[in-house]
């Protein structure tokens, strides 16, 4: 029963993203992982990105791969093919958008 965790780590780091974009004055509909990280400042994406702990390389690749997670795992249970993802980088890379949305409230 993982794919829960993968919807809710995927739409707490997108709202933890649509957070921090709104502070900026930002607004956006996706739910793309990757393109809302994009969206924020560089040393923002910086912070988060050193966060997870992971190599650069590392840490693009799972991105990459998770960019779409909360669209493709919500209803997981009407696909019939086989799917993966990294609940762990997932769970990191929420972690840290949290950490940086909570640092930079306080600055704010």
């Amino acid at each position: 029963m993982a794919f829960p965790a993968v919807v809710c780590a995927a739409f707490s780091a997108e709202v933890g993203l649509k957070t921090l974009l709104g502070r900026q004055g930002v607004s956006s509909k996706s739910h793309d992982l990757r393109a809302l990280l994009l969206k924020l400042p560089a040393e923002q994406q910086y912070a988060i990105f050193e966060a997870t702990g992971l190599a650069m390389e590392e840490f693009a690749a799972q991105l990459s791969h998770s960019r779409l997670a909360f669209v493709e795992w919500r209803y997981i249970h009407e696909e019939n093919r086989e799917m993966s993802i990294n609940v762990g980088f997932l769970g990191k890379f929420a972690s840290a958008v949290e950490a940086v949305a909570l640092q930079s409230k306080s600055v704010a």
